[in-house]
C-alpha cells in the first residue's frame, strides 16, 4: 500500500474523528501539582521538560506526522521553577537513568516523539490532534504490554510544538516477522518436527498471547484502539511486546450507545488491511473490530506472510472487505477456526478478548509445556 494512500486513510479517519479526539486535551503543567490520578486504579506522576533539555540522538521511526527520536541525554535546566518536588524527582531520576549502566548510546531509555516540522499546514493539525489523544491515553494507561508515556512537553498539547517521551523500543513485529522468515526454510518448516515446532510456533503464539493481554486491559477499560497492526507493535530491550501508537483510540460512552451493544462511531478508521468490515461501511461497532484486526494479524504472525500479497487498495475494498475474502488457514493449523471466528462478518461470532486468551494459552500449554503459564497469564492481565 502506498504511503499516499495510507496518508489519506490517516487524514480521513482524523479529519472525521476530530471533535470526538479532542476533547480537553490540554496537559500543559503550568500550575500542576505533579500528581496524574489513573482513573483505572493507579496514580502516576507524569512530569514534563522543555525541548531544550534533551539531546537528541538518531531517528528511531517515522509515522504518518511524527518522528520519533532516541533521547542520549537530558539536562535540566535549573531555573523552570515551576515544578512540583515530586516532579523535580521523577525529572531528576529520568536523567540519571537515561542511559543504560554500560552508557552505551544503543541503550537509550527513553523516545521523543514530536510532530514531523516539514508537514504541510493541513497534515500538521491532524498531525497534532493525533499526538494529543495519544498522550490522553498514555497518561492512564498502566499494562506490561502497552508503551508506557514517561514525560510531556511544557508546551500545551494544543502546541504544535507539544511532543511525548515514551519509552524506547527496538523494532517492530513487522520486522521481527520478517525475521522469522529469514530464519525458516519455509512456511512448513515449523512442523517438520516436535522439536522445531515448539521452540519456533511457541515463540509466536506469546507474542499472539501479548497482544490479546493488552487489548483485554483496553476493552475492560471501554477503549477500542482501532489501529491494530504490526507497525504499531514493537518490542522493549527485554524482548517483550509494547503496543502503541494511540492516535486512533476511542473511550467507548454510553452518548454513543446506537444498542445494547454497538456504538456510533467514526468510520474509514484505522488501516484498511486491518479495517473490520462494519467500519470501513460506516456501521456501529464497538470493541470487536479490534478482534477482526486481531484475527487478520494472527494469520500473519503464525504465517510469517502478508494477508493480501499484492493486493490494491481497491481489491481489498471490492474482495476483503465487501465479499469477504480472507486468507487461507494452512492445514495443520489447529488454531485455524479461532482466526476464522475473529474475521467473521457477523460480530457477534468473533470472540472476546478473554475468550481468545484461553484459547491461545491452552495452544501454548500443549506447544511448550510451559508449567508456568497459569502464572504468566495472572501476571498478564493483573498489569
Amino acid at each position: 500500500m502506498s504511503q499516499d494512500k495510507k496518508y489519506e486513510e490517516k487524514k480521513t479517519s482524523l479529519t472525521a474523528a476530530a471533535a470526538e479526539l479532542v476533547q480537553d486535551m490540554d496537559f500543559s503543567i503550568h500550575g500542576h501539582d505533579g500528581s496524574d490520578h489513573n482513573e483505572f486504579g493507579k496514580h502516576r506522576c507524569i512530569p514534563s521538560f522543555s525541548a531544550k533539555e534533551f539531546e537528541l540522538g538518531r531517528v528511531l521511526g517515522r509515522g504518518s506526522f511524527s518522528i520519533v527520536y532516541e533521547v542520549t541525554s537530558i539536562d535540566l535546566i535549573e531555573s523552570l521553577t515551576y515544578f512540583s518536588d515530586r516532579e523535580n524527582l521523577v525529572r531528576t531520576s529520568m536523567k540519571e537513568k537515561c542511559q543504560r549502566r554500560n552508557g552505551d548510546v544503543d541503550n537509550s531509555r527513553y523516545a521523543v516523539k514530536v510532530l514531523n516540522p516539514d508537514l504541510p499546514e493541513e497534515q500538521r493539525n491532524l498531525g497534532r490532534e493525533d499526538l494529543a489523544n495519544e498522550a490522553f491515553f498514555l497518561r492512564d494507561i498502566s499494562h506490561s504490554n502497552i508503551i508506557k508515556m514517561r514525560a510531556i512537553s511544557t508546551s500545551s498539547s494544543k502546541s504544535l510544538k507539544f511532543f511525548i517521551v515514551l519509552d524506547r523500543l527496538y523494532g517492530t513485529l513487522e520486522q521481527k516477522i520478517y525475521k522469522w522468515k529469514s530464519k525458516s526454510v519455509g512456511i512448513k518448516s515449523i512442523f517438520t518436527s516436535k522439536k522445531g515446532k515448539n521452540k519456533h510456533l511457541a515463540e509466536r503464539l506469546t507474542v499472539a498471547f501479548d497482544i490479546v493481554c493488552a487489548l483485554q486491559y483496553l476493552h475492560e477499560n471501554n477503549i477500542v484502539y482501532r489501529d491494530l497492526k504490526p507497525d504499531n507493535i514493537g518490542f522493549d530491550v527485554r524482548g517483550d511486546i509494547k503496543l502503541f501508537d494511540f492516535g486512533l483510540a476511542k473511550t467507548l460512552e454510553a452518548k454513543d450507545l446506537v444498542d445494547d451493544t454497538t456504538y456510533k462511531l467514526t468510520g474509514n478508521t484505522g488501516s484498511l488491511l486491518y479495517m473490520a468490515p462494519e467500519v470501513f461501511h460506516n456501521k456501529p461497532y464497538n470493541t470487536k473490530v479490534d478482534i477482526y484486526s486481531f484475527g487478520i494479524l494472527y494469520w500473519q504472525i503464525c504465517a510469517m506472510e502478508s494477508p493480501f500479497p499484492n493486493f490494491t487498495c481497491k481489491m481489498i475494498e471490492d474482495l476483503v472487505l465487501k465479499e469477504g475474502y480472507r486468507p487461507s488457514v494452512m492445514d495443520g493449523w489447529s488454531w485455524g477456526d479461532v482466526m476464522k471466528s475473529c474475521w467473521a462478518n457477523d460480530i457477534s461470532v468473533r470472540p472476546s478478548a478473554e475468550d481468545l486468551l484461553k484459547s491461545i494459552g491452552e495452544l501454548l500449554v500443549e506447544v511448550s509445556g510451559a508449567s508456568n503459564f497459569k502464572d504468566r497469564t495472572r501476571s498478564s492481565l493483573g498489569s
